[in-house]
């Protein structure tokens, strides 16, 4: 089981570097990003310890820095998003009030399916895991 498992990473992993490979620059930058990450890795392993006083600090840190990329994120595809609608040069045909509808529409189908699903699993979640106050 395990040599099928590796086999096929195997393969994929040969397969990504094939397709790669066909651009000798990329091919060169794939391969030096991938040394350069391994190494970070294992120097951040072998040295990185040591560096950390406070591992709480640390994990904030990462926290507030998953918080402020998401919003960097989230801003960004907001304002694609608002020039597509507001950019009728490139655009195909109208952004319609029906269209308007539909994606309001698709917002409360889907909080309603979360809701659903919420509700389906609330009671093996409840019983496995960490129990909460409630």
């Amino acid at each position: 089981m395990w040599y099928g498992v590796r086999l096929e990473c195997k393969f994929d992993s040969q397969l990504v570097n094939f397709c790669i490979s066909s651009n000798l620059l990329t091919s060169l930058l794939f391969s030096l990003v991938s040394v350069a990450t391994v190494f970070c890795g294992v120097t951040t392993k072998a040295f990185g310890e040591t560096m950390f006083a406070d591992l709480q600090l640390l994990e904030d840190f990462w926290a507030l820095v998953e918080h402020l990329l998401n919003t960097v994120l989230f801003a960004l595809g907001g304002l694609v998003w608002g020039s597509v609608i507001a950019n009728t040069d490139f655009r195909v045909g109208e952004f319609t009030g029906k269209d308007w509808g539909y994606l309001f529409l698709l917002y409360v189908l889907l909080t309603v399916i979360r809701f659903f699903l919420f509700m389906c699993a609330f009671p093996v979640t409840s019983r496995i895991g960490l129990k909460s106050n409630k």
